[in-house]
């Protein structure tokens, strides 16, 4: 989930960057990109500015789950930095 989390706030972006923003490793994005793009909550596109990249962004669908998840998130993340 926390994928999904980075490209709603942040917006579409490549899977590299993905990365980078969550720390999680090629092949689990490469996963999870193929999993949510069958599921529909994602769309990929050309980069624009180099077409032999692709740019990962929410669909309609993957707007409206983004918004219950980010609390759920919060919490999950606020525990695991807690004492």
């Amino acid at each position: 989930m926390a994928h999904k989390a980075v490209l709603g706030q942040y917006g579409s972006m490549n899977n590299n960057a993905v990365i980078a923003r969550t720390a999680m490793d090629k092949v689990r994005i490469s996963r999870a990109v193929s999993n949510l793009l069958k599921a529909g909550f994602i769309a990929r596109d050309a980069d624009p500015l180099d077409r032999r990249y692709a740019v990962i962004g929410l669909t309609t669908s993957g707007r409206e789950a983004y918004g219950p998840i980010v609390p759920l998130i919060q919490y999950a993340e606020a525990e695991m930095m807690s004492p």
